[in-house]
C-alpha cells in the first residue's frame, strides 16, 4: 500500500527537468529566433536590390531635382470677415470680398 501511494504521488509531483532537457527546449527557440530573422533580413534585402521604396534608390527621381521654381504674385479675391457692433451693443460679423496679392510658387 506505502509503495502505491509513493508512486500515486510522484506521478501527481511535477517533475524536473534535467539539464539537457532544459538547453535542448533553449537551442530549439534560439534557432527559431535565428532562422525568423535570417528570413526577414533576406526578404528586406531582396527589396532593396529590386528598388522598392524606400529600400532602394528609386526614392527620388531627377527631374524633381532640377525643377525651376520661382515665387510670383498673383491677385486673388479673399473674405475678410469685418466685425460690427449693433445698436444694442451686439457684435455681429460681416463678410468683405477684397482683392489682395497672394504669393504663388510656379516650377516649370
Amino acid at each position: 500500500m506505502r509503495d502505491l501511494e509513493r508512486s500515486l504521488v510522484r506521478s501527481v509531483q511535477p517533475r524536473q527537468k534535467s539539464w539537457s532537457d532544459r538547453w535542448q527546449l533553449r537551442s530549439r527557440r534560439i534557432l527559431t529566433a535565428g532562422a525568423f530573422a535570417s528570413a526577414i533580413a533576406a526578404a528586406l534585402l531582396v527589396l532593396a536590390i529590386a528598388g522598392v521604396r524606400p529600400f532602394g534608390t528609386s526614392g527620388t527621381s531627377s527631374a524633381q531635382a532640377d525643377r525651376q521654381c520661382s515665387t510670383v504674385e498673383q491677385l486673388v479675391r479673399v473674405r475678410r470677415p469685418i466685425l460690427r457692433v449693433d445698436a444694442q451693443g451686439h457684435p455681429h460679423v460681416s463678410y468683405r470680398f477684397v482683392t489682395v496679392w497672394q504669393p504663388v510658387i510656379r516650377c516649370r
